[in-house]
């Protein structure tokens, strides 16, 4: 495994490869806090490529508990993964995901297994499945590789609630679903990997065990599961070993070539959208309005239909003409769609444009490259708009009305001329009429991930030189049937005559051979020679005429290169009355007929000066004549499609090579020191040689740059958490005000110098925002003037979340003097932990392996707040600005510290100062008390927070409500009644380890089942249940008990949830609460707990 993307991935995998076993009612995961991820001893550190034909010796794995046959430990770990109700094709998955995972821990990490969240859980407690073993033995031996590397198959709960489409909605009780990858139909470079990283040969997604229930029901095989989530060239292939018999199903296993995988087409989540930097674009003068959308405008570009031009290159033309021939503040448009399907940002979408007169507040102006108002504007023939841009712009639309709450119907997506006061043909008849399938494409829902960049599935890679090839044939393919021929019985794309010049002043060297791909080619001879379609009478013997989908090869006498000037002729009769040529087509070149380079698409008409592409490459970033500040440089370049690699220079000294053309050839370098540079990119073909070159100069000062989000080291993102802070640094000493933007919107501003102005941002909705974002800071003067830029690329979780985490001592628990106190990192840019008491540092750690482990003993007595701060440096620093500027992270907690006997001399605890029950010293003892006696106070507190509103939210819907009665359960109970024994003060979640600890179960049993917690509460002893959770249990039905007591259910007890159990808290009228509110059964099998003192 490289590295550097080793490292990067071991730094963001915040999960683990199962997080936790799906969960019905009862099996959920802690709260309040949402999710605990692992900590810092994350499972892919030091991992390497494992190929898979080097693995030997695999019938056996060795596991924390010793070693375990395979096929035994498999069988084990798919009956407490997967869900109870999975049948056998989601357990087949299932099965060959934890065997690929197995191995890869096993023979890739060389470390043993664990049965927990960090790998998968293989003793659970649950009986082994007769299905389960069925599965594992029809894929034995099966694993999960791409090209030719074995693949870990992540996978998670996600969601229990899926689409008709098995698309997971909201989080789901574990709050995995952000997890889930949805890869079906992508390859390559294409497929997202897992933990929002970039895909690779040994990542290639997360599945999700309740999408592969719901698919499983729809039909799908096993490998049709695993390639929705780890895309179609996912490959499974049998090991071979002693313990291998002939019991493989052979429908799980692929030929090796990801044949016979459907292809993704469309997608209703967030399109792939080329920002501004992608494009080139130039800052904005000012910064306009803000505005809420709630409709969109279609508009056409009126420009070429070819693609002889990049779309980056057309678009950055139009924001040139918008900004200096308009004098306009920015781009008029919000976005634009080349005929690729390519979408590019222009104004952010929550600014006002400039698009349609008059009408432009709260209106998304959408610009489709091309013309199409027939049969011509500005000498430019119509063309009908591509599928490829249509589906785009639905896709576009889908996402932007889900993000604004937009009711999408014809009369809030319209045409610029249908909009009130508006006199002109734009977006052409054409495009116009296609609106309503725009609207068709905003409503589909399909099996479907994002959808493959489009450069992708367009790029046509040739395979030699495009600079140095000598070209001998010409093909022309018929694309389209419109704009319509006159008449139409002419039913297709005339050719009378193919030329090129070595230059504009050469004689015409004209088509000399012709060979059709059809019989049904008319006249394919008469596409040879010079043009002679000279009247309506002689079309179909002058002329070839070409059918959507025929296509004609012409051959030439001599051989032309790059820069010859080609025209293609369709009449000679453009003088006459009473007819025309129609339809599209496209133009390719080759050397050989082998391999061939497009020139353009989407002609009509009489077309020169078109040309074969030469070889180039074009700096995007960074930008010639720019200033920079030192530290990471991003280098992308534009490159035509035969080049291979980039490799870039400085000073004449090569500092790396971009071989991704998905990510523009992107090479991330380490920068340092003012001064000027001199930077070069190389391309280089697939003969190796180098076929173009570009140099940017730019300068390197104390620009204007992000302090925070702290940039990450070279190749890296910065990592931002859910609740971030955006400051900036550098720059003009003009600068007074900062605006910070992010997915195109405004999300803040400052004027506050003094704070690097300072702004705190809170990301929403990261179930669907996970992942890679980039944020733009505009600094402006006095004046309202834009005079300094600067973006930076983050990686947004929620499970960076603050960036520590209390592991010991507990909040409000009662201490001795010694306490050894941890904290779980979760960013993993912190590398170090002060441990603080009235701003003074008492204890350091800089070893995350121990959770940052130090230990104090404490001379203060009473209520004592705890400080932790964590930084990114080992570095003891003494300046107070310096440790700000190194601050990652601060979490406070408060505890009760006493002396050793217990007693706190001179101090009386008021009724609001009484600690948690069960701390002790170093979170292991118990307070006193327990005496038996009922705790009505504590009942009512467990009551009123059971039974009052919930910020837990119900998988997809809402955070429960319990004002009302009735309602159904969500799979969350323990979780709520968790949530409100911590709320109330009745115990801690390490009071619940410490349960299970005393009756002999496991900690995970206990704090994810409904029914674990009701089995160790009731065979606990009196004194271990009372020292533990402040808990009596009490001979009384269900039906009868008390406000704020617990009534738990086994899993079994008829009714009541018989497959998980079941837990809620009695609100004292008949009625009790969990994750709904409904009246009280007398099941014989309900355990009734109260609060004691």
């Amino acid at each position: 495994m490289n590295s550097a993307r080793t490292h990067r991935l071991a730094r963001l995998l915040l999960g683990a490869a199962c997080l936790l076993a799906l969960a019905g009612c009862g099996m959920t995961d802690d709260e309040p806090a949402a999710v605990i991820p692992q900590t810092s001893d994350i499972y892919v550190t030091q991992g390497q490529e494992v190929k898979t034909k080097d693995i030997s010796g695999f019938c056996k794995v060795q596991t924390d508990r010793g070693e375990k046959e395979l096929q035994e430990y498999l069988a084990n770990v798919v009956s407490c993964e997967a869900a109870y109700s999975a049948d056998i094709e989601a357990l087949k998955a299932q099965a060959i995901a934890a065997r690929s995972f197995a191995m890869y821990i096993n023979h890739g990490l060389k470390r043993p297994l664990r049965s927990s969240q960090a790998d998968q859980h293989y003793a659970c407690g649950r009986p082994i499945r007769a299905l389960a073993r069925q599965a594992v033995k029809e894929t034995a031996g099966v694993v999960g590789q791409y090209n030719g590397t074995l693949v870990p198959l992540f996978y998670k709960a996600g969601s229990e609630q899926q689409t008709a489409s098995c698309r997971g909605i909201g989080g789901g009780a574990t709050n995995t679903e952000h997890f889930i990858t949805y890869n079906e139909g992508k390859r390559g470079s294409a497929v997202q990997g897992a933990y929002g990283q970039p895909s690779s040969n040994d990542n290639r997604g997360d599945m999700s065990q309740w999408g592969a229930v719901c698919l499983e029901r729809k039909g799908k095989k096993a490998l049709d599961i695993l390639r929705f989530y780890y895309g179609a060239d996912i490959e499974t292939v049998q090991l071979q070993g002693s313990c291998i018999a002939n019991t493989v199903d052979e429908a799980v296993l692929t030929d090796g070539s990801g044949a016979g995988a459907q292809e993704c087409t469309s997608t209703t989540e967030r399109p792939d959208i080329i920002e501004r930097s992608g494009w080139g674009a130039r800052p904005p003068r000012s910064l306009t309005g803000k505005h809420t959308p709630n409709r969109f405008a279609i508009h056409h570009a009126v420009s070429p239909n070819n693609l002889s031009v990049s779309g980056a290159e057309r678009i950055r033309g139009f924001q040139d003409y918008h900004m200096d021939g308009h004098g306009w503040p920015d781009i008029g448009y919000h976005f634009l769609i080349d005929r690729d399907g390519k979408i590019y940002r222009g104004t952010a979408e929550d600014r006002i444009g400039a698009h349609v007169g008059g009408q432009n507040t709260g209106n998304i102006g959408i610009s489709f490259l091309g013309q199409y108002q027939p049969p011509s504007a500005l000498g430019i023939p119509a063309a009908e708009p591509t599928d490829e841009a249509l589906k785009s712009a639905g896709k576009l639309i889908r996402y932007l009305a889900d993000k604004y709450n937009i009711d999408v119907k014809r009369s809030v997506v319209q045409g610029h001329r249908e909009n009130p006061g508006q006199s002109t043909s734009c977006p052409g008849d054409l495009l116009l009429n296609q609106i309503p399938k725009i609207i068709t494409y905003a409503g589909s829902d399909v099996l479907c991930g994002r959808p493959e960049r489009p450069h992708d599935e367009v790029r046509d890679t040739p395979k030699f030189n495009l600079e140095a090839t000598n070209y001998k044939y010409i093909k022309i393919k018929a694309t389209a049937d419109t704009p319509a021929p006159y008449p139409r019985s002419v039913g297709g794309f005339e050719v009378d005559s193919v030329f090129f010049q070595t230059d504009r002043s050469a004689p015409a060297v004209y088509a000399s051979s012709v060979a059709s791909s059809s019989d049904d080619v008319t006249g394919a001879s008469g596409a040879t020679g010079p043009p002679n379609n000279d009247s309506c009478g002689s079309r179909t013997s002058n002329a070839a005429v070409l059918g959507v989908g025929e296509e004609i090869v012409l051959g030439f006498p001599s051989t032309f290169k790059s820069g010859a000037v080609i025209s293609v002729v369709q009449n000679e009769f453009s003088s006459m009355a009473g007819c025309n040529s129609g339809y599209s087509a496209e133009v390719w070149a080759s050397p050989d007929k082998e391999n061939w380079v497009k020139i353009a698409s989407d002609i009509s008409g009489n077309i020169s000066g078109l040309s074969a592409p030469a070889s180039s490459v074009h700096f995007q970033t960074p930008r010639d004549g720019a200033s920079y500040a030192s530290g990471n440089l991003n280098l992308t370049v534009d490159a035509s499609p035969d080049v291979q690699h980039v490799e870039y220079f400085i000073g004449g000294r090569s500092i790396g090579t971009g071989t991704d053309w998905d990510s523009s050839f992107r090479l991330a370098h380490l920068l340092e020191g003012e001064g000027t540079y001199k930077i070069t990119a190389r391309a280089v073909g697939s003969d190796g040689q180098t076929v173009a070159t570009d140099t940017v100069t730019i300068t390197l000062s104390d620009a204007f740059r992000f302090s925070s989000p702290r940039p990450g080291p070279a190749g890296m993102s910065a990592l931002a958490p859910k609740d971030a802070t955006f400051k900036v640094i550098g720059g003009p000493s003009e600068i007074v005000t900062v605006i910070y933007e992010s997915d195109g919107y405004n999300v803040g501003e400052s004027s506050q110098r003094s704070s690097d102005f300072r702004v705190a941002y809170s990301f929403d909705n990261l179930s669907g925002t996970d992942g890679f974002r980039r944020i733009i800071a505009y600094a402006k003067n006095a004046a309202g003037e834009i005079i300094a830029t600067a973006e930076l690329d983050v990686l947004v979780s929620a499970h960076i979340q603050d960036g520590l985490e209390w592991v010991r001592p507990a909040s409000r628990g009662w201490y001795s003097p010694k306490i050894r106190m941890r904290t779980r990192r979760l960013n993993p840019e912190i590398i170090s932990v002060d441990y603080e008491v009235e701003d003074k540092a008492v204890c350091r750690s800089d070893n995350p392996d121990t959770n940052f482990a130090c230990t104090h003993k404490f001379s203060q007595r009473g209520w004592v707040e705890i400080t932790a701060v964590g930084y990114d440096t080992k570095e003891q620093l003494s300046d107070p600005a310096e440790r700000e500027a190194h601050t990652i992270a601060k979490v406070k907690i408060k505890v009760f510290i006493t002396n050793e006997d217990g007693t706190v001399p001179g101090y009386e605890l008021g009724d609001d100062d009484e600690p948690l029950p069960g701390s002790g010293s170093d979170g292991g003892g118990s307070a006193p008390g327990g005496g038996g006696e009922a705790d009505s106070a504590m009942a009512e507190k467990l009551a009123v927070q059971g039974g009052q509103c919930s910020g837990v939210g119900n998988g997809g819907m809402a955070a429960r409500c319990s004002n009302g009665r009735g309602g159904y359960s969500t799979g969350q109970c323990w979780g709520f009644v968790k949530a409100a024994v911590i709320r109330s003060g009745l115990a801690t979640r390490a009071d619940i380890d410490r349960l299970a600890a005393k009756v002999g179960m496991s900690a995970y049993q206990v704090q994810v089942s409904a029914s674990g917690f009701t089995h160790a509460a009731d065979r606990a002893s009196p004194e271990a249940l009372a020292s533990t959770m402040g808990l009596k249990k009490i001979d009384v039905p269900p039906s009868q008990a008390p406000r704020g007591a617990i009534i738990g259910w086994f899993a079994g007890c008829r009714g009541y949830h018989a497959t998980y159990g079941h837990i809620e808290v009695a609100m004292g009228d008949g009625y009790a609460c969990s994750d709904f509110c409904g009246p009280v059964g007398n099941a014989s099998c309900g355990r009734v707990f109260v609060p004691i003192k």
